[in-house]
């Protein structure tokens, strides 16, 4: 009887020995699977930002580029206009004032 209860005694520190070995082994395994969940979670909302203020900077870029060419348009259809109501006020001057 003294005997099975060295080995009972054993056998019990062994497995406190290895159920401490595993609880230490889960400790510091499973916040970094968490960890590398985060990780993973954050790099894809970052993506998704990133795609985002991408989209917004190119449709502001877009923008100004369309403002430019507008601006563009119209300020040479203001210089045609100078242009022909110069000829026009030129023209006249030269009906109405005598020639020397």
């Amino acid at each position: 009887m003294d005997n099975f209860r060295d080995w009972l005694g054993i056998i019990s520190s062994v497995g406190a020995i290895i159920a401490m070995i595993i609880l230490f082994y889960k400790t510091f395994r499973d916040p970094d699977i968490k960890t590398e969940k985060d990780i993973g979670i954050m790099e894809e909302k970052c993506n998704g930002r990133h795609k985002l203020i991408d989209q917004e900077i190119f449709q502001i870029n877009e923008t100004l580029r369309l403002m430019k060419v507008n601006h563009i348009d119209h300020m040479e259809k203001d210089i045609k206009l100078i242009n022909l109501n110069q000829v026009e006020i030129k023209t006249m001057l030269n009906e109405r004032l005598p020639k020397r």
